[in-house]
């Protein structure tokens, strides 16, 4: 990047950067204003391989770089006077959207799924006032849904104890035992909502 905004021909080592690193893959091909070396020949001799990539270029060579350099400027720097960066970025955009979509899936797939309704009440413990959030989905779990590996377990809840800050341990007990118990598992966790709140509405049983 650096080179490109001073106007240097940029060196590059590397055997791949081209096909699935480069910025702006759409509308540039770095191999148009760069040199690249293969990484086998420069391991092998750095300085040698240096040297016979960069000495004696002829010059139309160079000038044929350093004018698609002046190009790729345009598009890769947003200060540039006749900058291109913003349609470049939007194409860019709109092809990894039409490409993901092409696939089956859309961009937007990382969008957390609606949060659960919450139960909010209060419970008497000890002459003491304490209130609890649950997910409304634990007060109702339709046992119907579960497979037949797991219909002997049907009208059975268990509750975990489990410390606010042991989110790993609670991890391991989803993916482990209670992998295949959706809706019959859950956690029981006093705390401070801040620490689980993120972990209550992804997971649904705290």
């Amino acid at each position: 990047f650096f080179a490109v905004r001073a106007g240097c021909i940029p060196v590059i080592v590397s055997d791949f950067y081209p096909e699935y690193a480069p910025p702006f893959k759409s509308s540039v091909d770095m191999r148009d204003f760069g040199i690249f070396i293969p990484e086998k020949t420069f391991l092998q001799a750095p300085i040698d391989s240096l040297l016979a990539a960069l000495e004696n270029l002829p010059e139309d060579f160079l000038r044929a770089k350093l004018t698609n350099l002046t190009r790729a400027q345009r598009i890769l720097l947003p200060d540039h006077p006749d900058s291109l960066f913003v349609p470049a970025l939007l194409r860019e955009a709109l092809e990894a959207f039409e490409k993901n979509t092409d696939q089956g899936g859309l961009l937007f797939d990382a969008i957390p799924p609606p949060r659960p309704d919450i139960l909010e009440d209060f419970a008497i413990l000890s002459g003491l006032k304490v209130p609890y959030r649950v997910p409304s989905t634990l007060l109702h779990n339709d046992n119907s849904t579960n497979d037949k590996k797991n219909k002997h377990h049907n009208g059975l809840l268990v509750g975990v104890l489990s410390m606010p800050t042991n989110r790993n341990a609670r991890l391991s007990i989803r993916q482990t035992w209670a992998e295949n118990r959706k809706g019959q598992v859950f956690f029981v966790v006093a705390g401070l909502w801040e620490v689980i709140e993120q972990e209550f509405y992804e997971q649904g049983d705290l």
